[in-house]
């Protein structure tokens, strides 16, 4: 898990994918691609499950339980947490997410329109303009500009 993840907002990135594709004007000064090319790996095309970072949330949710504070996490840095060819481990991602309350998530996503489709079943009030996920007592809010088809 990486600490000091440079955005002043989270403290640890957790990537437990990487990849992912140019599909729209921003992704041109998307930091997928600079963060990649540090790591010598190719950014846009094929999104690959990481190995060896799965576990870390939960350890980093042991030390922060332990001292009782809260940690704030940036996932899927190198990629988009939403991303369709991440479809296949998303839901092992949440139940990772469920099983850690000291660690708050900060999920941004190019891929408004899959949210309401890829939340968790067992989780909360959804409405149109946010999305508030709650989840073994971290809470995350999502503002969503335009219309969720």
């Amino acid at each position: 898990m990486g600490e000091s993840t440079g955005p002043s907002w989270a403290r640890y990135s957790w990537n437990p994918w990487e990849g992912c594709d140019k599909r729209a004007t921003g992704c041109q000064h998307c930091c997928i691609h600079r963060i990649m090319a540090q790591q010598e790996k190719q950014p846009w095309g094929e999104v690959e499950r990481a190995a060896g970072v799965w576990d870390e949330p939960l350890k980093l949710q042991a030390r922060a339980a332990k001292d009782g504070v809260c940690e704030r996490i940036f996932p899927c840095s190198p990629s988009n947490f939403f991303h369709a060819k991440a479809d296949q481990w998303r839901d092992e991602a949440w139940e990772i997410i469920r099983q850690t309350p000291n660690l708050v998530y900060f999920v941004l996503t190019k891929r408004p329109p899959r949210i309401l489709s890829h939340l968790p079943m067992d989780w909360p009030s959804v409405s149109r303009d946010q999305i508030v996920l709650v989840g073994a007592g971290a809470l995350a809010e999502f503002q969503i500009a335009g219309e969720l088809n």
